[in-house]
């Protein structure tokens, strides 16, 4: 019955042109309202992917409107049509500045982030699938092999994806999973450069960055699009230290608004001024003034930085991140209270 009623809903779009040479992609107009949109012929396997779009219609993706499962292995999607060109044809006919190579980068990974939250690969991202609308955003289109990572699986049951964007393990090697995402945003980045207007030579600020998106080892890779994101729009790599990086660990700091940053570092230096005055008074000698200090880091700044940036500690951490979540709960208990014993015994005991 399902079925017959899929049927008649699939009766109430007109194909106008095949978009894509296999002739499984069409655009289309509704009948009874006329507007354009998009109507795809999708394997089973895909339809929980996209009923992930339709439900939570993630920002940057083409909105799905109808999903039509007709039976017999037979499914359709009907999406948003967006104007636009794609990247592959927008490389052909121009060359990008940095700053523009950038905004692309950082719209993919947004784009990314609750996608690959919801334990969700792409497995095909290319410059022919990415948009750039007529207005100017970017947006990724093409969810046709998109897979969920499945924790029991130990490789893909199917082998696809785009030559030279591909990451290793999409070949059989093993299950993909968001890292084969970053490696394949690093191929992007990779070629956007070949197209760069700004004289681009190499062994710059990108190069790091993309090396790491394309190590072999999907485990020495940036392990999603928000540690990508993160790490690029933060300015650092590995153990480097910069003011940016720093500020971001505060929170209320971590906005590219220099006006807001610089309101919540005002706040935090206030705080810090009443932790002085109520701490730091009456100061002996030098050996004293350490004590205090050192007891101020321990018990006021260490345990709060640990607390609120404790996801991306245990995220990024290779121990706790193989921890269950019990554990990691432990050990940030202990470790907060180990701070707080010792910053006490600093002002209060030696």
């Amino acid at each position: 019955m399902s079925e017959l009623f899929n049927s008649c809903r699939l009766a109430e779009f007109e194909r106008l042109a095949p978009i894509n040479s296999g002739k499984t992609t069409f655009l289309a107009r509704k009948k009874d309202s006329g507007v354009i949109l998009v109507l795809k012929q999708i394997m089973p396997e895909q339809v929980s992917v996209y009923r992930f779009l339709k439900e939570k219609s993630p920002k940057g993706v083409p909105r799905v409107y109808d999903i039509m499962e007709m039976g017999g292995g037979v499914c359709y999607i009907a999406e948003e049509y967006i104007s636009g060109e794609t990247l592959e044809k927008v490389l052909d006919s121009t060359d990008l500045s940095e700053k523009r190579i950038k905004e692309i980068i950082y719209s993919i990974c947004e784009i990314l982030i609750p996608i690959h939250k919801a334990g969700i690969v792409h497995r095909d991202i290319n410059p022919s699938n990415i948009l750039i609308s007529t207005d100017g955003y970017v947006k990724l289109i093409d969810f046709g092999i998109a897979r969920e990572v499945k924790p029991s699986a130990s490789k893909d049951t199917t082998v696809m994806g785009t030559e030279g964007y591909t990451a290793p393990e999409q070949y059989g090697f093993e299950q993909t999973k968001p890292t084969a995402d970053v490696y394949s945003i690093g191929a992007v980045w990779k070629e956007m450069l070949r197209h760069c207007s700004d004289d681009y030579e190499g062994g710059s600020y990108f190069e790091k960055y993309i090396s790491r998106c394309m190590e072999l080892d999907p485990k020495n890779r940036f392990g999603n699009a928000e540690e990508l994101l993160y790490a690029t729009k933060r300015g650092a790599l590995d153990g480097t230290i910069t003011l940016k990086r720093i500020m971001s660990a505060f929170p209320l700091m971590r906005s590219e608004n220099s006006v807001k940053n610089g309101i919540a570092a005002a706040g935090y230096i206030a705080f810090y001024l009443l932790i002085f005055f109520l701490f730091f008074d009456n100061i002996q000698d030098g050996k004293e003034l350490m004590r205090k200090i050192a007891g101020v880091i321990s018990m006021f700044i260490v345990p709060f930085l640990t607390i609120v940036n404790w996801k991306k500690i245990r995220d990024t951490n290779p121990i706790l991140s193989l921890l269950g979540r019990y554990a990691r709960t432990v050990i940030l208990v202990l470790f907060v209270f180990f701070c707080l014993l010792m910053g006490e015994g600093f002002l209060f005991f030696y």
